[in-house]
């Protein structure tokens, strides 16, 4: 008997030395690709503002010192105020100020615009005094801020 494979068949399963080179990508080519990722990077990258980079991350450590003001008011039984004044965040209550949850006493942003915002949140639900949106603008970038009125509920808007 003649176990070998049919002529159509051998032609499938050999490789050439030929066959087996033309498999990868040439240095030619590579070094090519290399040079045009640098040229759009090189046009890319003079383009992009670090301010608009830092408008998001600044949003949302506003959000976040808002529900930690709103959680302290809960778990302490006390009114706490949310306060932006100046590119500065503090948060207080009836006998003074509140260390951040950073325990900071306040915070101040720099290369971005916060604009200035007050919210009281009552110890019953957490409830805010109203509804209330801090924008942050930078490098053409802007994000609010926004609590709801009746909800309590923090959100960065894009």
């Amino acid at each position: 008997m003649d176990y070998r494979f049919p002529n159509h068949m051998a032609q499938v399963y050999s490789t050439s030395p030929r066959q087996r080179a033309s498999a990868g990508f040439t240095v030619i080519e590579l070094v090519i690709v290399l040079v045009l990722v640098g040229v759009l990077a090189a046009y890319a990258l003079p383009r992009i503002n670090p301010s608009a980079l830092q408008v998001t991350p600044v949003a949302e450590q506003i959000a976040a010192e808002i529900r930690y003001a709103q959680n302290l008011a809960m778990s302490r039984s006390q009114s706490h105020t949310f306060n932006v004044n100046g590119n500065t965040m503090t948060i207080s209550n009836e006998e003074g100020a509140v260390a951040l949850s950073n325990g900071q006493a306040s915070v101040s942003f720099s290369g971005v615009s916060v604009g200035d915002g007050n919210i009281t949140f009552s110890p019953r639900f957490g409830q805010p005094s109203g509804g209330a949106s801090i924008n942050v603008d930078g490098g053409g970038s802007s994000v609010a801020v926004q609590v709801s009125g009746e909800t309590g509920y923090v959100r960065v808007v894009q």
